[in-house]
């Protein structure tokens, strides 16, 4: 069954993106030690032709975690094999912290703009969600995902989070999308839906929209309407994805899907959906030799998408609307399976 080569391919190697870090009970954020440095990311058109061998070991340290607060945002990359998220200054790319003590790390997620600077991590070992207020160095608030195998995860503008389930019952159930209401540590299963959910994202008027498997393995993406403060029965959309990842939607509406699978031996694309519009308006490829792309994060100042390589354990970035690539860095470890960023203070 294909949850089980995901996981298989998770504990090989596996790379998740986002704008927000998380952490475990009993977690610390230890300093950046400098032997750990990242590799630096040239910016400019030098960036574009440069091969992960070719770079330089970063010379600019920022060094310690104390640091960690200073930064307007924060991008958190989650280790899985190592059970650890990295925090990585988005300016100079340097690592300037790390939340230990995890156990099987997978997405994250981090408040909208203006909303809160919480980070969210799915802790699939300890079955949990954790929540992290700045600066991510206490003990987290846990929310129970008993029973579930949880990958993507987000919050609305109301502190609402969902969660997708790619499995429950061990393993051997089908898995679902589920709600935790703002304040609230029970979750509230969404209607319908695939047989097995790996990511969720939530639109402008409330709808949550994701992207999974059926029973016969074969890739669906849908959205549960929002009407009347309750989500109906999951609507599946005719889009066509030979293996879906993440998703995201822009401030214009735009939906942004990745499709692990859709380039071939070349990489992974990133499909751009206007509302409404189910024949993608752009296709931003993702070249990675053949390696997959996960899932990506866009950045809050809507300019950026950082996406995790799946197998080779570094981050690209793409400049967004334009799809040019921007470079690349390798985080201090080099496995990893979800990413987030903390966002900057809305107006």
């Amino acid at each position: 069954m294909r949850k089980k080569i995901l996981t298989a391919k998770l504990l090989a190697k596996a790379i998740s993106l986002a704008f927000v870090a998380g952490c475990s009970s009993g977690s610390h954020l230890t300093p950046a030690p400098q032997s750990a440095e990242p590799y630096s990311l040239p910016r400019g058109p030098d960036s574009v032709s440069r091969a992960p061998e070719a770079m330089n070991p970063g010379t600019q340290v920022h060094s310690w975690v104390s640091d960690a607060a200073a930064v307007t945002t924060a991008d958190f990359v989650s280790d899985f094999n190592n059970e650890d998220v990295d925090i990585i200054n988005p300016k100079t790319k340097a690592l300037i912290g790390q939340i230990k003590g995890l156990s099987n790390p997978e997405g994250l997620a981090s408040n909208p703009a203006g909303t809160g600077k919480n980070l969210y991590e799915v802790d699939q070992g300890t079955q949990s969600i954790h929540v992290y207020a700045p600066p991510y160095t206490g003990t987290p608030k846990i929310i129970p995902d008993t029973n579930f195998f949880a990958i993507g995860i987000h919050v609305d503008s109301h502190g609402n989070i969902f969660v997708a389930n790619q499995s429950s019952a061990g393993g051997s159930g089908n898995g679902n999308a589920i709600e935790y209401v703002h304040g609230s540590t029970t979750p509230k299963v969404l209607p319908g839906g695939p047989a097995a959910v790996e990511f969720v994202t939530v639109d402008s008027k409330g709808n949550v929209w994701g992207d999974g498997f059926n029973s016969l393995q074969q890739p669906e993406i849908g959205y549960w309407p929002l009407v009347s403060g309750t989500y109906h029965t999951f609507r599946k959309q005719p889009i066509a994805l030979k293996y879906p990842g993440g998703l995201a939607f822009d401030n214009k509406g735009n939906l942004l899907l990745d499709d692990q699978q859709g380039a071939a031996n070349l990489g992974s694309i990133i499909h751009v959906y206007a509302p409404g519009k189910f024949t993608p308006s752009r296709s931003i490829t993702i070249q990675t030799n053949g390696s997959q792309i996960e899932t990506f994060a866009l950045h809050d100042a809507e300019n950026e998408i950082i996406a995790a390589n799946t197998t080779h354990g570094y981050v690209k970035l793409i400049s967004y609307p334009s799809g040019s690539p921007l470079g690349f860095y390798f985080p201090p470890v080099g496995v990893f399976i979800g990413s987030a960023s903390v966002p900057e203070p809305g107006p």
